[in-house]
């Protein structure tokens, strides 16, 4: 560690610096990562809390992460409870965090969209190794995974059909009282703004449909 960076406590210079790293497809399983030490709330807790996020190849729409104790000091030790495994933090050279993670355990499992498929259902296990990770100016500090789009057709029974249903109503193109299911009035009115505005008519809504509606929908929003 350079003498400047060892006249001052590492947890005092990092806090609330986002730290973020990413990997492109093959050079690790993890796509990126991203984490920030705040101060704790909590007098009987450790004295600052790490929240790490993070994605992997070929996991899209879903991110991993945690949330652990951490001491000051100039090496400073992070834990999870219960055997929920270790990390340790240090500044070097030119600002950039090392992260030396042992079996840390991810306990965090987000879908990020209800209109994002979540396709591999992954359990994001434990994060192992050394990573070197870069100040970044991202206020939210949170990993985005690879996005991939789910298209709804008859028979889906989720909360995004409400909604569809809701905007194909402003529209005046479905007439029911909007609810979870795709059934046949859905796709008749998915058809019918299909064949509105210039789309194949298959029932079936891909992205080019959502994104098309949504805009509309938007558009008729506000006004005097």
């Amino acid at each position: 560690m350079s003498s400047v960076f060892a006249q001052q406590d590492t947890a005092e210079t990092i806090s609330g610096t986002c730290y973020a790293l990413s990997f492109e497809r093959g050079e690790n399983d993890v796509r990126n990562l991203m984490l920030r030490l705040d101060p704790s709330d909590n007098e009987d807790s450790a004295p600052y809390l790490m929240t790490l996020s993070l994605s992997y190849w070929d996991v899209p729409n879903e991110r991993f992460g945690t949330i652990a104790g951490c001491s000051g000091g100039d090496k400073i030790h992070c834990s999870i409870d219960c055997d929920g495994g270790n990390a340790y933090l240090t500044l070097a050279d030119g600002g950039v965090l090392n992260l030396e993670s042992e079996r840390l355990r991810l306990e965090d499992n987000e879908l990020i969209d209800s209109a994002l498929a979540n396709v591999m259902d992954a359990d994001g296990g434990e994060l192992r190794g050394n990573f070197v990770l870069t100040p970044v100016d991202d206020e939210a500090c949170i990993a985005e995974p690879e996005a991939i789009f789910a298209e709804l057709e008859i028979g889906d029974m989720l909360p995004r059909v409400t909604a569809l249903e809701a905007s194909l109503n402003r529209l005046g193109l479905f007439l029911a009282y909007p609810d979870p299911v795709f059934d046949e009035k859905t796709r008749e009115a998915v058809v019918a703004f299909q064949m509105q505005y210039g789309f194949a008519p298959t029932g079936v809504v891909d992205q080019a449909t959502d994104q098309a509606l949504n805009t509309i929908v938007r558009s008729t929003i506000g006004g005097c």
